[in-house]
């Protein structure tokens, strides 16, 4: 069996893993959260940008030999520490292989991104039962709904008092020297 051919298969196995999409306000205990699934070696936590959902379309007219220089180039995931240029070199290698020889649709290309930022991290993705997007969807639904099949979404809330606390605490800190005390309760009052 050809390296190719088993990476394609792998790829067809990562689409038919269970994906959940983290929902909340700001300051509600995601990186905790994180954190405590991250714990868990047959659960992968993956940074999504909710940027990426909106430029899938455009990235399917781009010609296949461009398709995933101009992912590099945006930077999507640009919250991942460590996608060095040895990462950036095993990415464009995996994605360029199943790009040039398949003709996916826009569903395919989203699930390839990942799919490609697993394996230049050497994720044993064989082990990976569920993965996590670590990223808010509030205002997304439509778009998760067009390349995910009934998802999953998981709602983090807090306490309104402490949330409503760590938010004027926080607020009240960065504009503390500026004596706007109306951007302090416009910020507060929008979470």
């Amino acid at each position: 069996m050809s390296l190719d051919f088993k990476i394609y298969n792998q790829f067809k196995d990562f689409q038919k893993k269970k994906f959940y999409f983290i929902v909340g306000a700001g300051r509600c205990g995601r990186a905790l959260f994180s954190g405590l699934i991250d714990t868990n070696k047959n659960i992968l936590i993956m940074h999504h940008p909710d940027k990426l959902l909106k430029e899938i379309s455009f990235i399917k007219t781009l010609k296949k030999k461009d398709m995933c220089q101009y992912i590099l180039e945006k930077n999507f995931l640009k919250r991942i520490k460590k996608f060095d240029e040895n990462k950036k070199r095993k990415f464009k290698s995996i994605f360029d292989n199943i790009i040039e020889s398949n003709d996916l649709n826009e569903k395919k290309i989203y699930f390839l991104l990942y799919f490609c930022y697993a394996k230049a991290f050497d994720i044993n993705l064989e082990d990976i039962e569920a993965i996590f997007f670590d990223a808010f969807y509030s205002n997304n639904f439509l778009h998760v709904e067009k390349f995910f099949f009934k998802p999953k979404f998981i709602y983090l809330a807090r306490n309104p008092y402490d949330l409503f606390m760590s938010l004027k605490n926080y607020y009240f800190n960065q504009y503390l020297n500026s004596n706007n005390s109306n951007t302090v309760v416009r910020n507060v009052n929008f979470y």
